[in-house]
């Protein structure tokens, strides 16, 4: 049972990465933040199944899930069903912007639970094996022809064409692993790089996708950003071991 659980958790994290490899274009509704629900640092805390996971967001950025209603109809329309999202960021530098009106954002983040998940204690044994059937079957599952993926895919468009309307559209091209970048007992950061269509218009999008052990739950953490120069891999990478250490840390 727990086996199976772990398996299916790996390749729903891998098929939501994919799903969120596309630079979202936010509209605020309000500057009521009390209304809007916005939290400060230390960071949110979310109950699990009994246990709670703090999620601080990275340095310079803020929650934006629930306080921008554009931004979280995209969020939430590009979540796989078997996922709970937990928190979105953007950068505190982009908040007025978005409160005027739509600005695309080159940088994002985003933290997800398998929805199975949510009441799985996950033992640091079991986290190991987690990652070592992720890098062993990594390219599969990031294979935009295989069925899953398109499947995913599908069902994103038609949420996304009901709450955004008919022009909204996603597909995905090709995919390419560029590595690991941070393997610790509680850590592990891999990065893609990918074609991405959406609305008709082509984009380059690098994409850092990090699985945490927090408390005994396996969480996912995303950094999304769109390619704009040869030293991005590396200023992402640079960024997600910050964020990621960040989260490990609010959660000891």
């Amino acid at each position: 049972m727990i086996a199976t659980k772990m398996k299916k958790i790996s390749h729903i994290l891998v098929v939501a990465l994919v799903m969120f490899g596309s630079v979202v274009f936010a509209k605020a509704q309000g500057r009521d933040k009390e209304k809007l629900g916005v939290k400060t640092v230390p960071g949110d805390s979310f109950d699990l199944g009994g246990r709670t996971v703090v999620v601080p967001a990275p340095a310079g950025f803020t929650n934006g899930l629930g306080r921008f209603e554009r931004f979280t109809t995209v969020m939430t329309g590009k979540e796989s069903p078997d996922l709970d999202i937990l928190a979105a960021h953007v950068p505190i530098s982009k908040v007025e912007e978005l409160t005027r009106g739509p600005v695309a954002l080159d940088l994002y983040t985003k933290v997800s639970i398998n929805k199975r998940g949510r009441t799985l204690d996950v033992t640091p044994e079991m986290f190991t094996a987690l990652i070592a059937a992720v890098k062993k079957n990594f390219g599969n599952f990031i294979d935009p022809s295989s069925a899953i993926v398109r499947q995913t895919i599908a069902s994103a468009n038609t949420k996304l064409k009901e709450q955004m309307g008919p022009d909204a559209e996603i597909d995905l091209g090709q995919q390419t692993n560029l590595g690991f970048f941070d393997e610790q007992p509680r850590i592990f950061s891999g990065m893609v790089i990918m074609k991405v269509t959406e609305n008709g218009s082509p984009k380059v999008v690098l994409t850092s996708v990090s699985y945490l052990l927090l408390n005994k739950r396996c969480v996912y953490a995303y950094c999304i950003k769109a390619l704009s120069g040869d030293e991005d891999a590396k200023t992402l990478q640079d960024f997600t071991k910050k964020w990621t250490a960040a989260l490990i840390a609010a959660n000891k």
